[in-house]
Order: C-alpha cells, then structure tokens, then sequence
C-alpha cells in the first residue's frame, strides 16, 4: 500500500483534485481525503504512514504457524 500513497500524495502535489486522483489510483474517494488530509495534518512534508492495527499482538508460535499451514 505504500505505493498508493506516495500516488496520492505525488497526484495532490501535482494539483490533480480528490477525483482525480481517484479516478488514477483506483480506491475510494474516503481513503483519498484520509490519506490527504493526513499528509497536509503531518505538515506536508513526510508520506504519511498507516498506523498498527488496534489489540494484542498474535501469541501463535512459527511452529503452530506451520502445522497450519499444511
């Protein structure tokens, strides 16, 4: 995802408007202003970057992981 993001932004700095943008990224119109608005509240200067998910870390084991796997 960071791809799309630094489209995003590159897009926005380029003066294109939120649709746009959408129209040459292929998300949502919602992430794009997230993603915009994030970049313009950090200052506008650093690609914004997407915040670890919520809740405890996985307490599963690499060797549980691959006994799942098969």
């Amino acid at each position: 995802m960071p791809v799309t993001i630094a489209q995003i932004i590159g897009l926005y700095k380029a003066g294109f408007q939120t649709r746009e943008t959408v129209a040459n990224v292929g998300i949502s119109e919602r992430s794009v202003r997230n993603w915009m608005k994030c970049f313009k509240d950090d200052g506008g200067t650093d690609l914004p970057s997407a915040k670890p998910l919520p809740g405890p870390s996985k307490k599963t084991s690499v060797c549980t992981l691959t006994v799942l796997k098969r």
